[in-house]
C-alpha cells in the first residue's frame, strides 16, 4: 500500500515539475490554431494513449520489466495531463477580464466538477457491483471498462472545449493585447516578489492536498466498509449532486460577485471548517450502518444519520465550492497502512475498526479543515481586494486601448 501510494506521490511531484515547462511553452505559442487549443488536443491524445497502454499492456510484459515500464508511461501520462490542465487559467483570462464575470467561471467550473465526479462515483459503484464476482473494484474488467468510458467522455469534453474557446483563442485577447517577451527569469521574479501569487499558491496547493486526500479509496472505505454497502455511495451521491450544485452556484454567485473573491474565500473557508467538523463528528460518534435498510441494494433508511449526512454534505459542498483546489495521494495510503491495511484498501467485508473510522474521518474531513485554515492564513496576506481588482482591470483596458491606437497609427 505504502509503495503504491508513494509512487502516486512521486508522479504528482513530477506533474508539478512539468507545469512550469508546459506553461513556458504555452506562453511561446501563438500560431494559426491559437495558444490553448493545440495543448488541449495534444494533452487529451497523450492521456488516452498512455492510460490505454498502462491498463492493457503492462501486465503482458515480463514481471521484472513491468514497474519500470509503468513509471516511464506514467511520466508521459502526466505530461499530457499538464498540457490539458495548464491552459485552464490562461483560457479563462482570455475569455473575460471583467472582475464581475470572473467568479462565474468558478461557479460553472464547480458545478461541472460536482456533476462530473458525482456521476463517475455512481458509474464506478454500479460498475464495481456488476463485476463483484471477479473482484469488483480490484478486477481488470472493471478498469478496462472504466478506461473506455473515461477516454470517450474526455474526448467529447475536449472537443466541446476547443469549439467553445475558438473565437477567443487569439493574441488580442491575451494580457495587454500585444506580445511581450517573457523569459524564465521573469517567472522566478514573479514568484519571488508577487505576494498575491505566493498566497494563491499556498491556498491552492493546500486545498489540492486536502481534496485529493478524499480519494475514491477513502469513499469506498467510508461506505462499503464502515457503512456496509458498496452501492450506498452511488445512491447518496445521486441524491446530493443536484442540491450541492445549486448550493455551490448560489454561494459563489452571491458571495464572489458581490463581495469579491477574497472575502468570498474567507467566508467559504470558515463555513467549510464548521461543516467538515460536524460531518467528522457525525461519522466518528454516529452509526453509519443505519444509513441503509438493505446493504445489497444500498436502499436508504431515513434515520438521523442519513438525514444529517445529506444536509451537511450539501451545505459543505456550497462552502467548499468557493475554495480553490500539488496533489499528494500518498496521504491516504499511509493512513490506511497505519490503520492495519498494509496490503489492500478497505473494502466491503473488512472489519470497520475504531482506528479505521478515525483514519477515514481524518482523510475525508480533517485534512480539508487544515486546508481551509491555510486558506484563511493566505487570505490574511492576499492584497487583491474587489476594489484593487477593478482598478487593475481599468489599467489593462487603458493599455489595450493605447495598443490598438498604436497599431492603427
Amino acid at each position: 500500500m505504502v509503495v503504491a501510494s508513494s509512487f502516486s506521490m512521486v508522479m504528482r511531484i513530477w506533474d508539478g515539475v512539468t507545469d512550469p515547462f508546459v506553461g513556458y511553452m504555452v506562453d511561446k505559442t501563438n500560431g494559426r490554431f491559437g495558444k490553448n487549443r493545440p495543448f488541449m488536443i495534444l494533452g487529451n491524445v497523450i492521456l488516452a494513449v498512455t492510460s490505454f497502454v498502462m491498463f492493457h499492456v503492462t501486465h503482458l510484459l515480463p514481471e521484472g520489466a513491468r514497474f519500470i515500464f509503468f513509471i516511464v508511461v506514467a511520466c508521459v501520462y502526466y505530461l499530457g495531463y499538464t498540457c490539458q490542465c495548464v491552459v485552464t487559467k490562461s483560457a479563462q483570462s482570455c475569455l473575460a477580464n471583467d472582475p464581475k464575470q470572473r467568479p462565474l467561471f468558478v461557479s460553472f467550473d464547480a458545478v461541472y466538477n460536482t456533476v462530473l465526479f458525482a456521476g463517475l462515483a455512481i458509474v464506478a459503484a454500479n460498475l464495481a457491483a456488476s463485476y463483484e464476482s471477479v473482484g469488483g473494484y480490484t478486477s481488470t474488467e472493471f478498469f478496462h471498462t472504466m478506461w473506455l468510458f473515461t477516454a470517450i467522455a474526455s474526448g467529447v469534453c475536449t472537443v466541446l472545449a476547443v469549439i467553445a474557446i475558438s473565437p477567443k483563442d487569439r493574441s488580442e485577447f491575451f494580457g495587454t493585447g500585444k506580445p511581450i517577451k517573457v523569459g524564465l527569469k521573469d517567472y522566478w521574479d514573479t514568484l519571488k516578489n508577487n505576494r498575491a501569487i505566493q498566497m494563491l499558491v499556498l491556498s491552492a496547493s493546500t486545498d489540492k492536498l486536502a481534496s485529493s486526500a478524499k480519494t475514491g479509496a477513502v469513499n469506498v472505505a467510508m461506505f462499503a466498509c464502515i457503512a456496509g454497502s458498496t452501492l450506498l455511495q452511488g445512491n447518496v451521491t445521486a441524491l446530493t449532486t443536484i442540491p450541492t450544485c445549486i448550493a455551490t452556484f448560489l454561494a459563489i454567485s452571491l458571495l464572489a460577485t458581490r463581495l469579491g473573491q477574497k472575502k468570498a474565500m474567507v467566508i467559504g473557508s470558515v463555513g467549510g471548517i464548521i461543516t467538515n467538523l460536524a460531518l467528522g463528528a457525525l461519522w466518528l460518534f454516529g452509526d453509519p450502518t443505519t444509513m441503509t435498510s438493505n446493504p445489497a441494494t444500498g436502499a436508504f433508511h431515513w434515520g438521523y444519520f442519513l438525514i444529517l449526512h445529506l444536509v451537511l454534505t450539501i451545505i459543505q459542498g456550497g462552502f467548499q465550492g468557493i475554495s480553490g483546489n500539488i496533489v499528494i495521494p500518498m496521504t491516504a495510503g499511509l493512513v490506511f497502512a497505519a490503520c492495519g491495511f498494509t496490503d489492500h484498501n478497505p473494502v466491503m467485508g473488512d472489519v470497520a475498526t475504531p482506528q479505521l473510522r478515525l483514519g477515514v474521518v481524518f482523510l475525508a474531513y480533517g485534512i480539508i479543515i487544515l486546508g481551509l485554515i491555510c486558506n484563511l492564513i493566505a487570505m490574511k496576506f492576499y492584497p487583491l481586494t474587489k476594489e484593487k481588482m477593478a482598478e487593475l482591470q481599468n489599467e489593462i483596458v487603458a493599455i489595450k486601448e493605447r495598443t490598438m491606437a498604436e497599431n492603427q497609427a
